[in-house]
């Protein structure tokens, strides 16, 4: 580790810092979040290589993905590109072992990647899919394909075709508000346009309703 950020009184302290951090308590227990948050005052300080060798201890401990996301988090930040790629596909094999949440993972596995390998992005993103069961999920992953991988065309078959559908006409509001989701998506795409004084998501129902009928949906 290089420490030549600090002076050797700090040193000392942060050292000290870090054998209690990855302490387990009574129970056996370590908890990550303590560790991330130990490597952000170390890389706080501008110590980048101490803060990584920090973050490749927690790879060790994880059990899940989520325990991983953290380390995710920062690597996009640091825009170290591939050891965040690597981190991801050494990761995915652990979202098939989760109970739930499996659509989320994926897509949020392949977000973290998608400006780094759009091919690999395109993978997890096909996987995100193929686990998605409610509107959420496939709201979220619909945001992504159009924002962010900018896949278009496959953002708009998952909105005509998976969360129009899956909308809740029984209950107002929730109708209302994934109705405004669905709206704001196609205005994204280009599928609607918007009102020069601003789409009113209060009449996203009948915006919607038009629209469906507009593409015999």
């Amino acid at each position: 580790m290089s420490t030549n950020k600090l002076k050797p009184e700090q040193i000392k302290v942060f050292k000290e810092k870090e054998v209690g951090v990855f302490k387990a308590d009574e129970d056996g227990f370590i908890e990550i979040r303590n560790i991330e948050w130990f490597a952000d005052e170390v890389f706080a300080t501008g110590d980048k290589e101490w803060g990584l060798a920090i973050l490749k201890k927690i790879e060790v401990l994880a059990e899940n993905f989520y325990d991983l996301e953290g380390i995710m988090e920062r690597l996009k930040k640091l825009n170290e590109n591939d050891r965040l790629l690597a981190l991801v596909k050494k990761a995915e094999p652990m979202i098939e072992t989760e109970d739930y949440g499996l659509s989320g993972c994926y897509l949020l596995a392949g977000n973290f990647v998608v400006s780094i390998d759009k091919d690999y992005a395109r993978e997890l993103y096909k996987k995100s899919e193929d686990h998605a069961v409610d509107f959420n999920e496939f709201n979220e992953l619909s945001g992504s394909l159009a924002n962010d991988s900018d896949d278009k065309e496959n953002a708009l078959k998952i909105v005509q075709l998976r969360c129009i559908p899956l909308i809740d006409e029984k209950d107002h509001q929730n109708r209302l508000s994934q109705s405004a989701q669905v709206v704001r998506t196609l205005i994204d795409l280009g599928e609607i346009q918007e009102d020069n004084e601003g789409t009113n998501f209060n009449h996203s129902i009948q915006i919607l309703a038009d629209y469906r009928k507009k593409n015999n949906l």
